[in-house]
């Protein structure tokens, strides 16, 4: 005769049934766990590719901008050689890294103000020179327009003055130069020394200025 009752091998049953309930749980949530872990990771890779770049007029397109830190097999899908970067647009860009392929919005734009250096005038009072001979040494990605600043400066009074001169690109960048301006005051006649009578005969070349001078 056995020494177990039904009631033991039921009993035995029962726990039996729990353990193999237990066991698959705990599969189970290490498998969901796993699960969970890589797609963690595989979208924080993701994340470090930025989906907007934003580059100053003339500054060279590399990788490593279009990533927060460079995954491995990282590279331009699309063909970037045909992007002129000294011109503002905006342009959109596949970019690889890792497993994923991501579209990256590029935005070539130009802050960056023209320079350009003072060259001092001496002029005599309310003879305003041409503005472009003003400065020189005029440096900019794009064409640039050169003004005065004040429309009609007033150089009606001798004297020593600083003439703000504005150099402006094509995206509105502007710089104001100061230009030494020396304005000479002079509203005395010159004094000619030398007038005489002079005697030609008909036909002669006539020297006017013959034994003149003036101060």
């Amino acid at each position: 005769m056995s020494r177990y009752s039904n009631r033991d091998t039921a009993g035995r049953g029962k726990t039996h049934k729990i353990v193999f309930t237990v066991v698959l749980i705990v599969a189970i949530l290490l498998g969901s766990g796993a699960g969970v872990y890589a797609f963690d990771y595989a979208y924080k890779q993701y994340e470090k590719i930025k989906k907007e770049v934003v580059i100053e007029a003339g500054t060279p397109i590399t990788l490593d901008l279009f990533f927060y830190e460079m995954l491995p097999e990282s590279s331009f899908v699309s063909d970037i050689s045909s992007i002129d970067t000294t011109v503002p647009a905006v342009y959109s860009i596949k970019v690889k890294g890792w497993k994923y392929t991501t579209d990256v919005t590029l935005t070539i734009q130009d802050t960056t103000a023209p320079t350009g250096k003072a060259v001092s005038q001496i002029i005599y009072a309310n003879e305003l020179p041409p503005v472009e001979q003003c400065v020189t040494s005029v440096m900019d990605l794009s064409s640039v327009q050169v003004s005065y600043k004040d429309a009609n400066p007033d150089v009606s009074v001798g004297g020593q003055y600083d003439v703000p001169v504005a150099i402006t690109d094509l995206y509105g960048n502007s710089t104001i130069i100061q230009v030494p301006f020396l304005v000479i005051d002079d509203h005395t006649p010159p004094t000619i020394y030398g007038a005489h009578d002079m005697e030609y005969w008909v036909g002669d070349t006539i020297q006017y200025r013959d034994g003149l001078a003036a101060q």
